[in-house]
C-alpha cells in the first residue's frame, strides 16, 4: 500500500463525520489535540451524545518517523488498547452521571485492526461500542452491537 494511501486519524475522523452528519451535529478534534475525536449529538435529541475514539494507520505530524509509514504490529495494538480502554472509561463515567451516551472506535479497515477487533468483538457486542470502519475509498461502515 502506498503511503499516500495511508489513512491518518484526521482522514478518519473527516470520513465518520461525514457518515454520520446527517443525523448528528458533529464536533471534530483533530490530532495532536487531547480528548474526543469526534463529539456528536443526535439532531433532535440533545441530550444524547455519541464519543468516538479515531485511530489512523500512519502518523499525522509531519516530521514524525512514522510519517507517511504504515504502524508496525505493536503500534497498532497499542492504539487499539488506548482507543478500547477510552470506550469503557467514557462508559463508566456516563454510568456514575446516569448520562445516555454511545460510544464508538474508528478504525482504518485493514488486517490489523481486523484482527484485534476479532478478538474481542464480543466484549465490544456486549459493552455497545460501535466499531467504525472506515474503507480507502471513503465509505464508513459502522457495526452496531444494539442492531
Amino acid at each position: 500500500m502506498s503511503s499516500s494511501s495511508l489513512f491518518d486519524e484526521k482522514k478518519v475522523i473527516v470520513a465518520v463525520c461525514n457518515k454520520i452528519g446527517k443525523a448528528y451535529k458533529t464536533e471534530q478534534n483533530y490530532p495532536p489535540r487531547r480528548g474526543y475525536d469526534i463529539i456528536a449529538t443526535k439532531k433532535g435529541r440533545p441530550s444524547f451524545k455519541f464519543y468516538i475514539e479515531a485511530k489512523g494507520e500512519t502518523s499525522s505530524r509531519r516530521g514524525s518517523e512514522r510519517f507517511g509509514k504504515p504502524f508496525d504490529g505493536a503500534q497498532v495494538r497499542s492504539h487499539f488498547a488506548k482507543a478500547f480502554y477510552k470506550a469503557a472509561e467514557t462508559l463508566t463515567h456516563s454510568l456514575n452521571k446516569k448520562e445516555v451516551v454511545r460510544v464508538g472506535i474508528a478504525l482504518p479497515d485493514n488486517e490489523r485492526y481486523r484482527s484485534l477487533v476479532r478478538k474481542v468483538e464480543p466484549v465490544l457486542e456486549n459493552l455497545r461500542i460501535v466499531v467504525f470502519w472506515v474503507f480507502h475509498n471513503g465509505e464508513v461502515k459502522p457495526s452496531c452491537p444494539w442492531k
